[in-house]
């Protein structure tokens, strides 16, 4: 809901006062898809699948040099698959895994625009978790209780950005992000399935539209 009052906000202020090489600022909307993993968790590959969705708004700062911020609806987490791998505890094989987390997120970024309006950017997230989950399946069969190993309400993550444009408004945009602060602390991982120092991983590939660029 924030997304879709930011992005109307932008888009009306869009119709007022955009003029080529003298605007105030600009925006638009994101849509793509995550591909994420946990770091720590010993469970290799960007398997996780989520959303990367929201608004986006620019205010330049210089002809080249652009801030922007953004309002984000992104999945992160991890999947281990048909796996066997030894537990933590002795005896115990894990076959299945996975961790599912929700945000909220913030990016702040700072932006180089080449003349062709394609530009690259790096900055700062702050994310809120709306939702998380986590599950597995060991042999034997161990039972936990998910609500006794939370997350972290706050994430913050490091942004590398990339915005190709392929036509007037429509970009191409990858993105590497990675968490500066781990996702719970140790004593807050299930003993079962491993891992210690959980980070966030996730390469983002999205399309994006802004409004008169």
């Amino acid at each position: 809901f924030c997304s879709l009052v930011f992005c109307a906000a932008v888009a009306n202020a869009q119709s007022n006062f955009y003029v080529d090489n003298d605007r105030t600022f600009f925006g638009g909307l994101v849509a793509g898809a995550n591909f994420a993993q946990v770091s720590g968790d010993n469970y290799r590959g960007f398997d996780k699948i989520g959303m990367n969705v929201g608004g986006k708004v620019y205010l330049p700062l210089t002809s080249e040099i652009v801030a922007s911020i953004e309002i984000l609806y992104t999945q992160k987490g991890s999947v281990g698959k048909d796996i066997t791998t030894a537990g933590a505890v002795q005896g115990v094989t894990v076959r299945d895994y996975a961790i599912s987390l929700d945000y909220a997120e913030v990016p702040v970024m700072i932006n180089y625009f080449f003349p062709s309006k394609t530009h690259v950017g790096a900055g700062i997230s702050y994310g809120r978790l709306v939702r998380s989950a986590e599950k597995g399946i060991t042999t034997p069969d161990q039972k936990f209780d998910p609500a006794k190993y939370p997350f972290r309400k706050s994430a913050f993550d490091f942004i590398l950005d990339g915005n190709l444009r392929i036509r007037k408004g429509l970009f191409l945009n990858p993105r590497f992000q990675y968490s500066l602060i781990k996702l719970r602390d140790e004593k807050n991982i299930a003993p079962y399935f491993y891992g210690s120092s959980q980070f966030s991983m996730v390469f983002a590939l999205r399309l994006a539209y802004f409004f008169g660029i």
